[in-house]
């Protein structure tokens, strides 16, 4: 399997090796037939995990078990409402794979560009010298994050940029953008994988006006229109009972 120069995975290898030495020095010769067992109820993880071993020794029993295997405790429930099954097992296991640390994560470059000036801005709206209007933030989270949680990130972030306390700047009230050609190419959701921002994507978070104060103007909006509405009913009632009484 790995005779030549091709390239292999070392840990197929390893595999490959600790396999071969268990299977070669393998005490057991002839292998009966047993059913894995699944921890009870009222069973502690102590004795669950030693019933099984025992059983498994019952097949496999080798110098490299003693040496190099243990147990993994794996745990499932059925997802059907109403059945709530559990099966609970301890199987064996030679090897475990780790993510190396850091290769899970990623560097995404945002650009924030607050809503309002800054704080200290004087009252001509002048900005201040050396006050940028937008910020460079480098965020790193894991390859597996969305765009919801880049949001957190950002806004936590730019909150101490800009000095913004929970109420001037909420999660709620920031987009995250790809811009293209100076374009806004597509929005991004909140459920997006980070992973797919490539690196030369140009990813820019706006601030929007707050979705609270458009919900409260809206609803004023709303009323004022209900009751100008109502008010020129109401006065075309009043008029038409004028022309009545006049005809009589």
């Amino acid at each position: 399997q790995f005779v030549g120069y091709d390239q292999h995975d070392s840990q197929e290898l390893a595999i490959y090796l600790l396999d071969a030495l268990h299977e070669d020095t393998n005490r057991v010769r002839k292998k009966p037939y047993v059913e894995k067992p699944e921890q009870a109820e009222d069973e502690t993880d102590d004795v669950a995990s030693e019933k099984a071993w025992n059983v498994h020794l019952r097949r496999e029993d080798s110098r490299i078990l003693e040496s190099c295997m243990g147990q993994i405790k794996s745990r499932l429930q059925c997802p059907v409402a109403g059945c709530g099954r559990v099966s609970t097992t301890f199987d064996p296991s030679m090897y475990l794979s780790v993510p190396i640390p850091g290769s899970t994560d990623r560097v995404v470059k945002v650009t924030f560009v607050p809503l309002l000036p800054m704080k200290g801005e004087s009252g001509s709206g002048q900005k201040q010298k050396g006050a940028p209007a937008a910020a460079e933030l480098s965020i790193k989270l894991c390859k597996n994050s969305t765009v919801s949680t880049l949001r957190a990130r950002v806004v936590e972030l730019a909150r101490e940029c800009y000095g913004f306390d929970a109420a001037e700047l909420r999660e709620e009230d920031v987009q995250f953008a790809d811009i293209f050609q100076q374009k806004v190419w597509t929005y991004y959701a909140e459920d997006y994988a980070i992973d797919g921002i490539k690196d030369s994507d140009v990813t820019y978070a706006y601030q929007l006006y707050p979705l609270g104060k458009v919900n409260e103007e809206h609803s004023a909006y709303q009323e004022k229109q209900d009751k100008e509405r109502k008010d020129e009913v109401d006065r075309g009632g009043e008029n038409s009972a004028s022309t009545n009484v006049a005809a009589s």
